[in-house]
């Protein structure tokens, strides 16, 4: 028997898997609503990848950042700080942006550090193109 949080993360991946991002994103919320339970901190991860997937940048960057700031042990941290860098790069929030992305340079996942470095090297370039010749 599963718990409430355990079927509402399944319902979560469901949703993700179809492509309904948005209900995805609910269902993730009201599974990480329990801190106490074991899915919550992956659930509340999942949900801002899904808020994000639905094109809600500013609630998946107000969650993402909760994230990194909640859960700075979480095995999740570094792709949640790679994954704010390129929301905040794209709001053009250059010097969060880069911190996000200087957090995630060391993660264990070479895709998570590979994007780190991208996104480094994207704020450079926007930097480099906003400075007058």
């Amino acid at each position: 028997m599963l718990t409430p949080a355990e079927a509402a993360f399944e319902a979560g991946w469901r949703a993700l898997r179809e492509g309904d991002h948005a209900a995805a994103a609910e269902a993730f919320t009201r599974a990480g609503a329990n801190v106490r339970d074991p899915v919550a901190v992956d659930a509340r991860f999942w949900a801002a990848v899904a808020l994000a997937r639905a094109g809600h940048r500013e609630r998946a960057t107000l969650a993402l950042r909760g994230f990194v700031t909640r859960f700075p042990a979480s095995p999740r941290v570094g792709e949640a700080s790679a994954m704010l860098g390129w929301l905040l790069l794209e709001g053009g929030e250059l010097d969060e942006a880069e911190r996000r992305f200087q957090a995630a340079e060391s993660d264990a996942a070479s895709t998570v550090r590979d994007s780190a470095h991208k996104g480094l090297a994207a704020v450079a370039a926007r930097r480099a193109a906003a400075t007058p010749r």
